[in-house]
């Protein structure tokens, strides 16, 4: 199985690319099985996230949403894990392609960025990636 990587959208991404990255880790799919799909967020630099703050992602699958289930597709504060120096941010979650092919997922996260100073600022990101089913 092959690993897939996914990028954010641009106008999303330099807003804050010097406080935080986001990237995308899926295995490749295989039709009625259960594969997990992790939306990673990582603080750049001397930066860290505010574990205090109410984080949030929604998943949202675009045209055949029915092709493929989501265990879970809405995430809070409490579905959020982070690393113990506050420097990644991770949701996971399970999906199972109902059959073969390509299936659009959008990801809006929201989260709080913080500098050394405790100066700390609120960002929303989308990420968009594409889950790949085969037989």
């Amino acid at each position: 199985m092959k690993w897939l990587f996914a990028t954010a959208l641009a106008a999303s991404f330099v807003a804050g690319a010097e406080r935080y990255s986001l990237r995308s880790e899926a295995r490749e799919l295989e039709v009625n099985t259960r594969g997990e799909v992790a939306f990673i967020v990582e603080a750049v630099g001397e930066h860290t996230f505010d574990g205090e703050y109410a984080v949030e992602l929604v998943l949202t699958l675009e045209g055949q949403d029915k092709a493929v289930a989501l265990s879970k597709s809405r995430f809070g504060k409490k579905d959020a894990n982070y690393t113990k120096d506050g420097k990644t941010l991770t949701w996971k979650t399970w999906a199972t392609a109902h059959k073969a092919g390509r299936f659009p997922l959008r990801a809006n996260m929201k989260f709080r960025v913080c500098e050394e100073d405790d100066d700390c600022f609120d960002h929303t990101a989308e990420l968009k990636i594409t889950l790949i089913a085969k037989e």
